[in-house]
C-alpha cells in the first residue's frame, strides 16, 4: 500500500489538475472524492485509471510531468531525466528527479550524474547545511529526492504546500528562467464520470 508521504503527494498533483483542468461545476465534486480517500482507496483508483488510461497521464503523476500534462517547475533536464521542484517540499529547493524512460530497476549511473549536478546547482544557489540524496520507488517507478537541509527541522521530513509564487521564485534562483508549464485546456476532454472510481465507500 502507499504510504501516507505518497499519498498527499499524489493526492495534491491530482486535486491541482482538477482545479486546472475541470469545468466548474465538476471541480467541488471530483476535489472532495479525491480528498476523503484514504491510502487504500487511493491505491484502488490510481490503479483502476491506470487500466482505463494506457498513458497514465492522470494516474501517475511522473509520466504526467514528463509527458507534459500536469503544469511543473523545471529546474533542468538532460535527454535521460528532468529536474523538477516538488510542490509539497520538506524544504525550500526540494527537488524529484524523474527519469524520461520509467524505470523499476536500478536507476543508470547516468541518471545518477545528472542528479549530482543539479544537487551541485542547489548547494551554490540557496547554501543548505547539506543535501540529502534519496532513490525512491514511489507508483511503481523510481525516481531520485533532493532533500536540501538547513537545520534540524528539515530533518523531521514533514511537508507543506508551496505556493505557485514560491516556486516560480525558487525556479528563478536555480537558473530556469520559463514558468511552469501550462496545459492547453481545449486539448482535455472531460467525459461525464470522467475517471473517478464508480464508488467510495
Amino acid at each position: 500500500m502507499i504510504s501516507d508521504e505518497e499519498s498527499i503527494s499524489v493526492k495534491q498533483q491530482i486535486l491541482k489538475y482538477i482545479e486546472d483542468n475541470f469545468p466548474e461545476d465538476k471541480k467541488d465534486l471530483a476535489k472532495r472524492k479525491i480528498a476523503t480517500m484514504n491510502n487504500e482507496q487511493l491505491e484502488d483508483f490510481l490503479k483502476q485509471n491506470s487500466e482505463q488510461n494506457s498513458s497514465q497521464n492522470s494516474s501517475n503523476p511522473f509520466r504526467a510531468i514528463i509527458e507534459g500534462t500536469v503544469p511543473y517547475f523545471e529546474i533542468g533536464k538532460s535527454k535521460d531525466a528532468l529536474a523538477v521542484l516538488e510542490i509539497n517540499p520538506v524544504s525550500s529547493g526540494h527537488t524529484i528527479i524523474i527519469p524520461k524512460k520509467q524505470t523499476k530497476n536500478k536507476i543508470s549511473k547516468i541518471i545518477l550524474n545528472f542528479a549530482g549536478r543539479i544537487s551541485k546547482k542547489i548547494k551554490k544557489e540557496l547554501n543548505p547545511q547539506e543535501i540529502l540524496i534519496q532513490e525512491k520507488e514511489i507508483l511503481g517507478e523510481k525516481i531520485i529526492d533532493l532533500i536540501p537541509i538547513y537545520n534540524e527541522e528539515d530533518r523531521k521530513f514533514e511537508r507543506k504546500k508551496a505556493e505557485e509564487e514560491e516556486l516560480e521564485e525558487m525556479q528563478k534562483k536555480l537558473g530556469e528562467k520559463k514558468k511552469a508549464k501550462k496545459i492547453k485546456k481545449e486539448k482535455i476532454k472531460v467525459e461525464e464520470n470522467f475517471w473517478l472510481p464508480k464508488r467510495i465507500p
